[in-house]
């Protein structure tokens, strides 16, 4: 197998290639080439949380209102 073989990715499942070099101080980006995804670290939004904070308080008070026993 040449090595120009080697090269070409055709798995999806394979790590990814830093879009970026390495040495930039900000983490490095990666880009699926044949998908055209940018992957990069992030933050979760605020406004996120606070909805996921909600349906779990209102699993709970579902849960004890209308599947107790009584």
């Amino acid at each position: 197998m040449s090595d120009e073989q080697r090269s070409v990715r055709t798995d999806p499942a394979e790590k990814p290639e830093p879009a970026q070099p390495e040495s930039s101080e900000t983490s490095p980006a990666y880009l699926y080439r044949h998908a055209g995804i940018r992957e990069r670290d992030g933050s979760i939004p605020v406004w996120l949380m606070l909805v996921v904070i909600g349906l779990l308080i209102w699993s709970v008070y579902y849960t004890v209102r209308y599947w107790s026993a009584s």
